[in-house]
């Protein structure tokens, strides 16, 4: 890209009813250099997304904005001001007032992409995201940059599909803020080191009667404290990240012809061949019976599909 004194790029998209049937769309996408002592924010914007400091604005999309350099500040209705650095996401809501600038003596390179939907309401109304915590510290990543690029290019050319295209990779860097979210509450913390310990026991010990209390204390830590921390880690709590490791196992047993449910029951430590039979249907949708007879359905249909290779 020339170097001049504002350097951007920007693409604001027409939405068609494919596009919203999708769950994610893209309403807009871009990139700006601000030199440090530049006025903030440049023009070649739509009036509803043009904003000064002194008013602030309200979006009515999600945006998820990189800083890949310089340093400013943030604030919004729910958050306050906050401190940005080079190497942040800053997400913005619908609905939210906010507002945001480059320091003057150090500007800032900004990318950005803005987007709506189902699949973005049902993130956003769960735990992951909320307008409390809207900076996600990542550090400088050229694989951030190289998804940004990609946005960029697709909304400049607007292949066939491209919203479709663009929208897993919007996943993917909301992935990557989720990511970094439990890096910087984790990262070098003994925490983490127990976390990683207790899920190698746990896949050590399927066949084994062991229980989540027994594992705390092997690690020395207190239940509730281990219970809390590992659930805010993977996600799931103890002893239902175990109990998928035995249902797991259960699968791979399954598809053993010699092993019945019976056994495999036992073999898993389950207090009864009924209790395991209710819960696997519970957890997977078919019986034990019936994951084995359809995973042997599609084997058999696999085989039959395979070309006849003649003798040479």
């Amino acid at each position: 890209m020339q170097k001049t004194k504002l350097d951007y790029f920007n693409k604001y998209h027409t939405v068609s009813s494919n596009d919203t049937a999708w769950g994610l769309y893209i309403t807009d996408a871009g990139y700006t250099r601000i030199h440090p002592h530049t006025k903030y924010p440049g023009t070649g914007h739509p009036m509803d997304y043009m904003f000064n400091w002194d008013k602030g604005r309200i979006l009515q999309e999600y945006q998820l904005i990189y800083i890949s350099e310089g340093s400013g500040i943030f604030e919004s209705s729910t958050a306050g001001k906050k401190k940005i650095s080079a190497g942040s996401f800053i997400l913005l809501f619908p609905g939210e007032w906010h507002r945001y600038q480059p320091l003057k003596k150090t500007g800032w390179i900004e990318h950005w992409v803005g987007f709506k939907g189902n699949i973005a309401e049902h993130l956003f109304q769960h735990i992951f995201f909320n307008t409390d915590s809207p900076i996600y510290f990542a550090g400088y990543s050229d694989r951030i940059i190289e998804i940004y690029a990609q946005i960029n290019s697709l909304s400049e050319k607007e292949p066939p599909a491209f919203q479709q295209m663009i929208s897993g990779l919007v996943l993917q860097l909301l992935g990557i803020t989720q990511s970094v979210k439990n890096i910087n509450l984790f990262e070098g913390k003994p925490i983490e080191e127990k976390i990683q310990q207790a899920r190698r026991i746990m896949r050590e010990s399927i066949q084994n009667n062991i229980t989540i209390e027994d594992i705390a204390s092997q690690l020395n830590i207190g239940y509730s404290l281990f219970r809390r921390m590992f659930k805010k880690y993977t996600g799931m709590a103890p002893l239902q990240y175990h109990l998928q490791l035995r249902l797991l196992r259960a699968k791979e047993l399954l598809l053993i012809k010699s092993m019945t449910v019976k056994e495999i029951a036992f073999e898993l430590n389950f207090d009864t061949p009924f209790y395991f039979s209710r819960l696997f249907k519970e957890k997977t949708g078919f019986s034990p019976q019936g994951f084995r007879k359809k995973a042997f359905d599609i084997r058999v249909a696999t085989e039959w599909k395979k070309p006849i290779q003649k003798n040479l």
